[in-house]
């Protein structure tokens, strides 16, 4: 999520994080302002290139949506 890398100790912990990611990830960082924020279920989100990213705000999201690879965070494991 947002270019964070998360591990998971089984299938059912993989699971359990896909279904409600913004109850197990903690803090993030805005892709586009750099404000870090704990996203809630109602946070604006996106799926992109490697999972969803979620936002502060709906300006946040459409402002990734104009130029999403300007944005874009890519981890290299």
């Amino acid at each position: 999520m947002n270019g964070e890398v998360y591990r998971f100790a089984g299938e059912e912990t993989l699971r359990r994080f896909i279904k409600a990611p913004t109850r197990y990830c903690g803090t993030l960082r805005d892709p586009v302002t750099g404000i870090r924020f704990e996203p809630t279920s109602r946070s604006p989100e996106l799926f992109w290139i490697g999972g969803p990213y979620f936002f502060r705000s709906d300006t946040s999201k459409a402002t990734f949506i104009s130029d999403p690879h300007r944005y874009t965070v890519i981890r290299l494991m």
